[in-house]
């Protein structure tokens, strides 16, 4: 680094948000196209993959207020992506899922993200790709964040980032 170097151009925080917000401005045009709703993205994309989430747990993930996401899922279930089921293992607990139109729409979504990803990192090594998707993860715990933390602990910061 240079003399002239700014603060920010060496600071990770600001280096993720800068990728993140680069890397997701086209996927946005998609959403906006399919009249999905980043937040609605961030649960279709949590739930695509699984046999359903409960609310706290859909929350650490998708890294919005529970009010937020309250009225995200009520929009959903609106537009038939999500439902609830009991929880086979807690039968008083409730389990969110994807419909399977909102299954189809997530996996459509998916397929999209991951072809934008490919085409952002494709200028990396696969070794250079390797090492990035196993190096960020292995921040989450040190930084207060692990999959499966319970769900009494505090929640993590709620990432509000705009994307016109």
């Amino acid at each position: 680094m240079g003399s002239n170097s700014r603060f920010v151009d060496s600071y990770l925080p600001y280096l993720l948000i800068q990728a993140a917000f680069r890397m997701s401005a086209r996927f946005h045009d998609v959403l906006k196209q399919a009249k999905v709703r980043e937040s609605e993205w961030r649960v279709l994309a949590t739930l695509s993959d699984g046999e359903g989430m409960r609310m706290g747990e859909l929350e650490r993930h998708v890294l919005i207020s529970q009010s937020t996401l309250s009225r995200t899922i009520g929009r959903m279930e609106a537009k038939s992506f999500v439902s609830s089921r009991r929880d086979p293992e807690d039968g008083r607990a409730q389990l969110l899922v994807l419909t399977p139109s909102g299954k189809k729409i997530a996996d459509a979504l998916v397929a999209a993200a991951r072809a934008y990803e490919d085409d952002d990192l494709a200028h990396l090594a696969p070794e250079q790709r390797t090492a990035l998707m196993e190096i960020l993860p292995s921040l989450f715990p040190a930084l207060g964040f692990a999959e499966n933390s319970s769900e009494d602990e505090d929640a993590p910061f709620r990432m509000k980032v705009r994307i016109k």
